[in-house]
């Protein structure tokens, strides 16, 4: 709401790449499953042992379903609007397929983002002296194309005449990395917009761990040298793309009894349970995904250690 509000006054990319964050990695797309039919308040990072992800059918005091529907009430503003310093103009802030007519400005982009990063864009009338404004994503900013010419302001590219244009953003898994100040060096996987997790269903090794840490707490990443070296797995069924990286997880053996809280000398350092060079394959889907699939236990965890 803040992030639309900002945005009706002035252009700024990095807003909307807030909202963008928002919308698709948090709000109505985890809290509700994907069949709508289950429920949850909270948009855990990470689970335990005492707290499962979980979803519910409903809940005694039920808040969340209304709050989604007054979320998608209020798509347009977020998607797109004007600006209060330039009235006429259209400003688009998040990628969608669909039609626009608003302010005399006529827009019909075609797409399947996030999915895919292809974005074909018919520009069918612009408002007298008007400008439509198109938001590129701050992940894709180093290397989009396209068609037409590029004035690049805050962000968004200024379109000025009607016509055919072609906007390519390059999909591909990204390491998000901690702030130095917020403890262990800790990293995430993102894919477009979509921020990732590892969760149990697809990751059956974790079963063969001590029970306290099936919640992937000490799971280590061993980082690949290069994130084009992270596997993109084809849609399955449920049209989710899913991210592999091959033997890259290793679990810290940390005894519950000394946990961290005493430091370490150099030479005993907790090692891991398994060998070198024999970490297990991590298998990532989305974290909207999560708790939406017969099996799973509830575990999952959005940022994993850096493995030393």
């Amino acid at each position: 709401m803040l992030a639309d509000r900002l945005l009706h006054e002035r252009l700024d990319g990095d807003v909307g790449d807030v909202a963008e964050r928002v919308l698709y990695n948090s709000s109505i797309t985890t809290g509700m499953s994907v069949d709508g039919r289950a429920f949850t308040y909270v948009n855990q990072l990470a689970s335990s042992a005492e707290e499962p992800c979980e979803r519910f059918d409903w809940f005694e005091c039920a808040c969340c379903p209304p709050n989604v529907m007054r979320t998608f009430g209020c798509l347009q503003g977020y998607f797109f609007g004007s600006l209060s310093s330039r009235t006429s103009d259209l400003a688009i802030h998040q990628i969608f397929a669909g039609r626009i007519d608003y302010l005399g400005n006529k827009v019909h982009m075609r797409t399947n983002y996030p999915h895919d990063g292809q974005v074909n864009i018919r520009v069918e009338a612009i408002s007298p002296s008007a400008t439509i404004w198109l938001r590129v994503p701050g992940w894709a900013r180093s290397t989009y194309t396209f068609s037409g010419d590029v004035q690049m302001v805050n962000g968004y590219i200024a379109i000025e005449k009607p016509g055919e244009y072609k906007l390519s953003l390059q999909l591909r898994p990204r390491l998000l990395y901690s702030h130095p100040d917020s403890g262990p060096s800790r990293v995430s996987l993102a894919y477009g917009p979509l921020i990732y997790c590892i969760e149990d269903i697809d990751n059956p090794w974790i079963d063969d761990l001590p029970e306290r840490e099936q919640h992937f707490k000490h799971l280590c990443f061993d980082l690949p040298a290069d994130p084009s070296q992270i596997s993109v797995l084809g849609q399955d069924s449920d049209g989710i793309i899913k991210l592999r990286v091959a033997a890259a997880g290793y679990t810290l053996k940390v005894e519950d009894a000394r946990g961290f809280a005493s430091a370490f000398e150099q030479d005993k350092q907790p090692g891991f349970y398994e060998e070198a060079g024999q970490g297990h394959d991590l298998v990532f889907i989305p974290y909207f995904y999560r708790c939406n699939r017969k099996g799973t236990k509830g575990r999952m965890r959005t940022s994993l250690r850096v493995k030393p």
